[in-house]
């Protein structure tokens, strides 16, 4: 299975898609949330908050009535302490929900999320020996002058990775290359100095 943002970025690149993938599963963007993401996680843990509410409910109600537990139990079904099980499983799940929520905080999400687009594009180069330069434009310093940096930009498209809005109101736009495209390629660099 591949990712199908993960295949599209492979493809304009011409880089093998499994290779992408698996760089996908170890990079920092995997676990990273965008905006939508943000929304469909709040909404889950919603779900699930809901559905722990309910089962202690018919936990407790299961309690009152022995017959009916003592009939499952004899074939088998120990009913409450699958119910004790499931309980600490949704608990689990919303503790984990709730960390990755307070980790993504509005402030910096866009920034982090983009850093690690441009990480994760680093290693997808250097997966295939390709040079992770940066650079600019001599007559516009918007445009990015390598391959690497025109492929940052693609990346923060196709991971539809946004500033943060100042307002409701405010038409979403994608991220800047050019910053997390520079940090990258710049801590590449040093590691590569201070290995020698």
């Amino acid at each position: 299975m591949i990712d199908t943002k993960v295949r599209e970025l492979a493809n304009h690149l011409g880089l093998d898609p499994r290779v992408a993938q698996k760089l996908y599963f170890e990079s920092d963007l995997f676990n990273s949330i965008d905006g939508p993401d943000r929304l469909e996680l709040e909404a889950a843990l919603s779900a699930i908050k809901s559905l722990k509410r309910s089962l202690t409910k018919a936990n407790n109600k299961l309690k009152q009535h022995g017959v009916l537990t003592a009939a499952f139990k004899y074939n088998g079904y120990d009913l409450l302490a699958s119910m004790k099980e499931m309980e600490a499983q949704l608990t689990d799940m919303t503790a984990f929900g709730e960390d990755k929520l307070k980790a993504e905080t509005s402030g910096t999400r866009a920034n982090k999320r983009a850093h690690a687009v441009a990480q994760y594009v680093a290693d997808l180069f250097l997966a295939h020996d390709l040079n992770v330069g940066f650079g600019v434009q001599p007559l516009d310093a918007n445009e990015p002058s390598t391959p690497y940096g025109r492929a940052v930009r693609e990346a923060l498209s196709i991971f539809k990775v946004y500033e943060t809005p100042q307002s409701n109101f405010e038409t979403l736009t994608i991220v800047n290359w050019k910053w997390p495209a520079q940090a990258s390629a710049k801590t590449l660099r040093n590691t590569k100095t201070n290995k020698k």
